[in-house]
């Protein structure tokens, strides 16, 4: 409780690094949805130096900011573990060209308020240390939320994954987005090591922000 897995990481990074190689991979994206979006930030947290892109759909952080009702989660410790999460292992997410959370401000299950608050933390210090780094959180619509089960009485607002990532719409909502970004990104290596003047040139002239889906 309050700790990411090292030894499972690093073994994982590991293998990820021999199958990239193996497969002379053109880019390596970590991605995924509700615990995988979870996994997606802590692979790029524990290793950026691998992923031109971590992407999080419906995922969340260690430890929550939330009060008690609803998430059920003991106070002040959790919101104590996700700032320690925020401050040492989050900041490391702006050494990923691309980070993306694709999120749905009424998600009952995933915390909203926290996957903005890991998002304007990728972005603070992005800003800060001139990282080449593009954040962005992408809104689902609440009458998108439970798009998966239109039928169930219960609402979690959880349930979009077919409109995020499936559908039609997905290229919309998603795909478009990531790959543009991921063709605009530098490549990974030293050679890519831009100036101050040119990073700051490149940020205004994209104008990169968060964006509603509609």
């Amino acid at each position: 409780f309050g700790h990411l897995h090292h030894n499972f990481l690093s073994a994982f990074t590991q293998k990820i690094r021999e199958l990239s190689s193996w497969y002379s991979a053109e880019r390596i994206i970590a991605m995924g949805y509700s615990m995988g979006g979870f996994g997606a930030f802590q692979l790029g947290c524990f290793a950026p130096e691998i992923f031109d892109a971590v992407v999080s759909v419906a995922g969340y952080g260690l430890g929550t900011s939330e009060p008690n009702s609803g998430y059920g989660a003991p106070q002040p410790a959790s919101g104590e573990i996700f700032e320690d999460f925020l401050e040492t292992e989050v900041c490391k997410l702006a050494q990923v060209p691309v980070v993306l959370a694709v999120h749905a401000p009424s998600d009952l299950c995933s915390s909203f308020r926290d996957v903005r608050a890991i998002i304007s933390k990728v972005q603070d210090v992005a800003w800060k240390t001139y990282a080449w780094s593009r954040a962005m959180l992408i809104e689902v619509p609440d009458n998108m939320a439970n798009s998966d089960h239109p039928g169930k009485k219960k609402k979690s607002n959880h349930s979009y994954f077919n409109c995020t990532l499936l559908h039609n719409g997905s290229e919309k909502m998603l795909w478009g987005d990531l790959r543009r970004l991921l063709e605009e990104a530098e490549w990974r290596g030293p050679q890519n090591q831009r100036s101050q003047s040119s990073w700051e040139d490149s940020w205004e002239r994209r104008g990169w922000c968060d964006r509603r889906w509609s």
